[in-house]
């Protein structure tokens, strides 16, 4: 994990800044280090709707850099913003060289042909333990707000 780290980017945002806009490639993953980032999208109407908002410890993207698609959702900085990116390339050029990371990316792959692409390519580190109601309810605002953008 230690070749990993070294070649991260580190970056900050001020609050309200976007970050990732909907549409765009995905070609880094995202590590939030500090503050709060607001996941959002728009319905047909142009009516903007809270899908999460991630925390330290929080990760973007770790589907979709894979395959190099597109995010469906906006990233905005709630507070001021510390985040650690890795780059696709990165991924792709060392990844029989990094003990774990091809493992990793075949297990990745392995959910995206079963599954897909998660719409909401983002992953959430509690730290307190949730209970598989919480879990459930929080799968289901998700749901609920993916719903009203037809």
């Amino acid at each position: 994990m230690n070749e990993i780290h070294y070649h991260m980017k580190e970056e900050f945002f001020d609050a309200g800044t976007e970050i990732i806009g909907a549409g765009e490639d995905c070609t880094n993953i995202y590590f939030v280090v500090q503050g709060r980032l607001e996941l959002t999208v728009l319905n047909s109407m142009g009516e903007k709707f809270v899908l999460h908002v991630l925390r330290q410890g929080d990760v973007i993207g770790q589907y979709s850099i894979l395959f190099n698609e597109s995010f469906l959702f906006n990233t905005v900085a709630q507070t001021s913003v510390r985040l650690l990116k890795i780059d696709q390339d990165f991924f792709l050029e060392n990844q029989e060289t990094i003990e774990g990371l091809k493992d990793s990316i075949l297990e990745a792959e392995k959910y995206v042909e079963q599954y897909g692409i998660p719409i909401c390519d983002f992953t959430v580190f509690d730290k307190k333990k949730l209970s598989p109601m919480e879990k459930f309810r929080r799968g289901v605002n998700h749901v609920i707000t993916l719903n009203k953008l037809n």
